[in-house]
């Protein structure tokens, strides 16, 4: 009987990917594609927060502007009356 002898490629002529190389790569791509994630959420949150406080810093002004012209046409001989205006705050729908 002969015997067959097969032939081992040695590693110089390596042309693919090991499965564990591969594994790496896709842990790695799942860690930066996470990481993204979370800054992409900060970012929408600061910038939702800034929104918030610069429409109340808008609100705020307008009320004091509007307390300064009340408090300037107010006279010596009369009194000042405070009116409560509601004011429907349904932004939202």
């Amino acid at each position: 009987m002969t015997q067959h002898r097969f032939h081992m490629p040695n590693d110089t002529g390596r042309r693919a990917f090991t499965l564990t190389e591969l594994l790496i790569a896709v842990v790695v791509l799942l860690v930066i594609l996470l990481a993204v994630s979370r800054i992409m959420t900060t970012t929408s949150e600061v910038t939702t927060i800034g929104r918030a406080t610069s429409d109340i810093n808008q609100d705020i002004v307008a009320i004091e502007r509007q307390m300064r012209r009340d408090l300037q046409r107010v006279s010596r001989d009369g009194f000042f009356v405070i009116r409560c205006i509601a004011v429907p705050n349904n932004i939202r729908g």
